[in-house]
């Protein structure tokens, strides 16, 4: 029995004519595993997400593990669902009048964090700690189920306008955390944010594999640029080469912050967070993500020598003053003198 069949024989009741029951708002979304709409149901007006899954894409993932029960979207979905806020929820699975699998989800409204760095960069700056924040405890939620969500990256987050709310998406290449699951034959993912050790075989299939991808997700959040040159484009020769410092695009930002997102970086699985809990210990006490740029002293302040130089007399001041040493200092003009003028006049009679 493939996967697909599977699927079918797994699901009961009525099939779902989509345009008999929802409403179709906006343009379909089309992605690898599927299409996704924005629903509205019209005999309750609730707003949904609705995702057919692609019959191709099921057929190729059957091939992919077919040496072993790998679960569906649709399992992982379920199993996923309400488990954490920053997880979406799923509300209904079955089969379309066309004999496809779907799911019905919550719509969460938002943008993907790739369109918010890349157009909003300078709007996000006050609510980058917080997002990093929701983003590992939403995989770390992930984690805790026994999966790993292996499609990390910017396009797979989404943030709310307000940008106070997150939501991790996308569960179609999400396995259990066995080692036969990420056999380098089995590896999932975009190479910008698959680690070297993905390539091995006997790979650790825990959390560090997604760690990496948060890592790089993370990076590009905060700088909007990848961890390596752009023309790194391999996933081996990233393994003989560091991550550029974060502090090369934020010169300013916190030292503990930057450490924590450098650590799950690391070539080596050992050198990263064992989970995300430890990334999140770690950044307890990170206020902002960067610190003010030192006050550069007041002007006033200078040097002695150089404020007698800008008001020391000219030298005619200089005398006048030293002929009357009990008078105060005389700044007035020369037409204001005339008693010094009087007594000039009676030196040349003499």
């Amino acid at each position: 029995m493939s996967l697909l069949d599977g699927i079918k024989g797994w699901l009961s009741g009525k099939k779902l004519h989509i345009n008999a029951r929802f409403e179709t708002l906006g343009t379909p979304i089309k992605g690898r595993a599927g299409e996704v709409r924005k629903v509205r149901e019209k005999k309750t007006g609730e707003i949904y997400a609705l995702k057919v899954l692609d019959p191709d894409f099921l057929k190729d993932y059957e091939d992919r593990f077919s040496e072993v029960e790998c679960p569906s979207e649709i399992d992982v979905a379920l199993h996923l669902s309400a488990k954490h806020p920053c997880l979406l929820k799923t509300y209904e699975q079955g089969i379309t009048t066309t004999d496809q699998p779907y799911l019905i989800m919550e719509w969460f409204p938002g943008k993907s964090m790739r369109k918010i760095f890349e157009g909003e960069y300078l709007r996000a700056r006050g609510h980058r700690l917080e997002i990093i924040r929701m983003l590992a405890e939403a995989l770390d939620a992930l984690h805790e189920t026994g999966y790993l969500h292996r499609d990390v990256r910017p396009d797979n987050v989404l943030i709310s306008e307000d940008m106070t709310k997150l939501k991790l998406i996308d569960y179609s290449h999400a396995v259990p955390a066995k080692r036969e699951y990420v056999e380098p034959g089995n590896r999932l993912g975009f190479s910008d944010y698959l680690p070297p050790d993905s390539l091995r075989k006997n790979a650790d299939p825990g959390p560090r594999l997604d760690i990496f991808a948060f890592g790089v997700t993370v990076y590009q959040w905060l700088t909007r640029n990848i961890p390596w040159p752009q023309t790194d484009t391999s996933t081996v020769a990233r393994a003989f080469r560091e991550a550029i410092d974060l502090r090369e695009y934020v010169p300013n930002i916190d030292d503990t912050l930057a450490s924590a997102v450098a650590s799950c970086l690391e070539a080596k699985p050992q050198e990263r967070p064992a989970s995300l809990h430890e990334f999140l210990q770690r950044i307890q006490y990170v206020e902002k993500v960067e610190h003010p740029r030192p006050i550069p002293p007041p002007e006033e302040a200078v040097p002695e020598e150089v404020e007698e130089e800008e008001v020391k007399p000219d030298l005619e001041e200089a005398m006048l003053n030293a002929e009357m040493p009990h008078q105060d200092r005389i700044d007035a003009p020369e037409d204001a003198l005339p008693e010094e003028e009087e007594s000039e006049e009676i030196s040349e009679e003499e």
